[in-house]
């Protein structure tokens, strides 16, 4: 993670009223000469010169209060702080005009901190995921914010037969329908580490996803465990799976299937493609030249007929296929969201907590690309019921 930089933070504060209470707060008085007609240059210049004019210790107090402020300062920030409104019935009007996305997360850090908190919970997991996504039965929220209880001590209970000796802490949060479940687990004497566990329970998708800073084997077991508490099922070692034939016709378009959504287009970027049988299978990667993408499979095509493999194309296997989705922003119509996506017979790049991933998700679903999940082999299902079973 870059190191916090004080210079940069100034120069994307536009509501210098705001630092202003801060420094109140920290028994520091600022007066900043700054009016409507004060040029940014200007402004930056004043709030960088009275910053460097404190003592070295009020400096380092007040940048570790600045980063704080600071951390919902992001697109996931914008995007979760007017939900969190609009499910507590507050008002989104703030009392400050606040102009950047930096104004708005020091807004809230000063003058709603509990609900800044809150939203610093659901903040942590849209920063860096790496979940696994699993099918869920659908249980009441409340339900399943009841069981929670039960599922940490289930938690605690099979993390302890790892040996790990450790302090568990754990939290969750119902937000947008979904229900967000952290623990952290900090090993002590010779096992000192630090793991953690995220769940997102989506019952409105009929989704789970989890992530895990342990084991592979450790996660399918957490996976299994909140699925037969809280889901009242378990874990059935099933993939999820998509068809990817539908890329192998020139005139296939997700455009027929948007309708509702943001969409406006989509380009293809590349395919793997494998010939021979399983003995003896060869793969081709082909990426398209990016002076040569434009919307819909066309350009793929005519890629192919260039590099002299149109005709052999009926007989391949699609292994992968890479395209971006581009979105109508739904903060600033003028602009549009790109999502880069890879796809593969039984995994795609997307997060389905993040909005336009979601969207995207959907015009795979519509479009029937995405089958569900499936079947596979039962001895890692097996494996995980022993466990949780003794």
């Amino acid at each position: 993670m870059a190191k916090f930089s004080t210079k940069n933070y100034f120069k994307k504060i536009q509501t210098p009223v705001l630092l202003t209470e801060l420094y109140k707060r920290h028994d520091v008085i600022a007066i900043f000469e700054i009016t409507e007609q004060t040029s940014r240059k200007n402004v930056i210049a004043i709030l960088t010169d009275f910053y460097n004019s404190l003592e070295i210790e009020k400096k380092l107090e007040l940048e570790e209060k600045f980063e704080e402020g600071n951390k919902l300062a992001t697109p996931h920030g914008e995007y979760i702080i007017p939900l969190l409104l609009k499910e507590k019935g507050m008002s989104a009007v703030t009392t400050v005009e606040c102009k950047t996305k930096e104004d708005l997360s020091l807004y809230y850090y000063l003058f709603h901190p509990e609900l800044y908190e809150e939203a610093l919970f659901i903040h942590s997991f849209f920063v860096k995921p790496s979940y696994m996504l699993y099918e869920a039965k659908v249980v009441e929220l409340k339900d399943a914010s009841f069981a929670i209880t039960e599922l940490s001590k289930e938690y605690k209970r099979i993390l302890d037969k790892e040996d790990l000796g450790a302090e568990y802490v754990s939290d969750h949060k119902l937000f947008n329908n979904h229900l967000y479940y952290n623990m952290t687990i900090t090993g002590v004497g010779k096992n000192k580490r630090e793991d953690e566990v995220r769940v997102v329970y989506m019952p409105s998708e009929k989704e789970i996803i989890i992530s895990y800073t342990g084991s592979k084997y450790e996660k399918l077991l957490l996976l299994d465990t909140f699925l037969r508490i809280v889901c009242k099922d378990g874990y059935l070692e099933r993939v999820e799976s998509y068809e990817l034939n539908s890329f192998k016709k020139e005139t296939f378009d997700f455009s027929a299937f948007s309708k509702g959504l943001p969409f406006t287009s989509w380009k293809i970027k590349g395919v793997t493609l494998s010939l021979g049988t399983k003995e003896a299978k060869k793969k081709i990667k082909v990426a398209l030249p990016s002076k040569q993408e434009s919307r819909g499979l066309s350009p793929l095509f005519t890629f192919y007929k260039e590099i002299g493999i149109g005709e052999i194309l009926p007989t391949a296997d699609l292994d992968s296929v890479s395209f971006s989705m581009y979105f109508i922003n739904q903060k600033n119509k003028e602009k549009t969201i790109h999502v880069p996506v890879t796809l593969t017979k039984n995994k795609v790049s997307l997060c389905p907590i993040y909005p336009y991933h979601a969207f995207a998700r959907t015009i795979l679903k519509e479009a029937n690309i995405y089958q569900g999940f499936i079947e596979q082999v039962k001895k890692e299902k097996e494996d995980v019921t022993k466990k949780w079973e003794a």
